[in-house]
């Protein structure tokens, strides 16, 4: 398990030289998805967010689905964000909007969800981050300012927004 958790976090942070990466896409995927049915359900979580990683797109639909689980370990649920964010899984941004626009979701996992924000370059952060303003306690808005500032175009929507007094 510790292995698989490191291995997720190197691809996640992109620590693989391009020709370790293309080696683990061409041979991770169908060994881990042989692996993942025999496992205990720890390890096959596990296994999912590296084949999510890779690009397999029925690991990142469960892995989706552990995201957007309200019963699920926030750790495990924010592990699931990163991974899909880190796999370019654009799907994940609806239930990003829905988790910060409800304040029935604890504030410090929103918190957590604002910070992971800022490791995508997708546009739809902006206009989420933007229109879901209002929602935001006065301790949130500092770091939805910071996510909106790491990028330039998601900065230009923070001003016209401010011009707008939207923000």
């Amino acid at each position: 398990i510790d292995c698989a958790i490191a291995l997720g976090d190197a691809i996640r942070q992109r620590r693989l030289t391009p020709d370790q990466w293309q080696s683990l896409r061409a041979s991770l995927p169908d060994a881990l998805r042989r692996t993942s049915t025999s496992a205990d359900s720890e390890l096959r979580v596990r296994l999912s967010i590296l084949r999510a990683l890779l690009g397999d797109a029925d690991a990142q639909a469960d892995v989706g689905e552990l995201f957007r689980s309200t019963t699920a370990d926030s750790q495990l649920r924010l592990e699931s964000l990163r991974t899909l964010i880190a796999a370019g899984d654009s799907s994940v941004f609806a239930p990003v909007e829905h988790i910060l626009a409800s304040r029935m979701q604890p504030r410090a996992f929103r918190s957590s969800v604002l910070e992971a924000l800022a490791t995508t370059r997708d546009s739809q952060v902006a206009d989420i981050l933007v229109t879901h303003w209002d929602v935001f306690e006065p301790d949130l808005k500092p770091k939805a300012v910071e996510v909106l500032t790491q990028r330039s175009t998601w900065s230009t929507a923070l001003l016209t927004a401010i011009e707008a007094e939207q923000v």
